[in-house]
């Protein structure tokens, strides 16, 4: 399994420190797709093209793995997490979603993604959202890579192992009130929604707010809890 990320002349600033933790907290080494400002996107529907064959575990350049992560058992599957966007009033999952008819439950932030770029329904899902793009019969929202990427899993079937919030977590899906509250001990903190410059300030926020020792949840809270929910 190999850790993979797309760094553009515009990002390059943060790669150093994204490989650096990514490297330190899951034991895998980094692939870095370097390509130009105008392809950043792009390249992410290349993968299957760009990345090293096998499993991998993709991650954008502006987010951190901040705690001891083993991803050696998230394989034979696409795993991702379930975008809190998709709730937010006015944002491009949310509209994309409703416009194309993507299940909301089914739509991923494509920010991290582990996935196998030697399945042949893996690599068919790239090639198809390439395709999809390049028919010119959809204008979403989104100007990224992430709505190919849902459409194309989506009419592909693929399976899509949802992971929690904690792996993957941005603090703008609670700002906008996409998600109820912040995970109590997010393994990968990600700046999107931030702009370019203040991508690498909240990235450090985050880490010194999160980066913690955390210890398991008592039993007796656990219980505690529950039954305050649901009893």
């Amino acid at each position: 399994m190999t850790g993979v990320t797309i760094v553009t002349p515009s990002y390059k600033h943060l790669y150093a420190e994204a490989a650096k933790r990514f490297r330190k907290n899951t034991g895998l080494p980094v692939h870095a797709v370097r390509v130009a400002d105008s392809r950043g996107f792009a390249a992410k529907l290349e993968l299957d093209r760009l990345a090293p064959r096998g499993p991998i575990v993709f991650f954008d350049v502006d987010a951190w793995v901040i705690q001891p992560t083993d991803f050696s058992k998230l394989t034979g599957c696409w795993f991702a997490v379930n975008d809190p966007a998709v709730y937010t009033y006015g944002s491009f999952p949310k509209e994309d979603c409703e416009e194309f008819s993507i299940p909301k439950g089914f739509y991923f932030n494509s920010g991290v993604m582990a996935l196998d770029t030697s399945d042949r329904t893996h690599r068919k899902v790239f090639k198809l959202a390439r395709k999809l793009k390049a028919s010119g019969r959809y204008e979403p929202k989104d100007w990224t890579d992430q709505f190919w990427l849902n459409l194309a899993a989506l009419q592909c079937e693929v399976p899509i192992q949802h992971l929690p919030l904690s792996f993957n977590y941005y603090p703008m899906a609670v700002k906008h009130g996409g998600y109820p509250h912040h995970p109590r001990t997010p393994k990968i903190v990600h700046a999107a929604g931030f702009k370019l410059p203040h991508k690498l300030d909240a990235l450090r926020a985050m880490e010194v707010v999160f980066g913690y020792d955390a210890r398991p949840m008592v039993p007796e809270a656990i219980t505690a809890y529950h039954n305050r929910t649901h009893d």
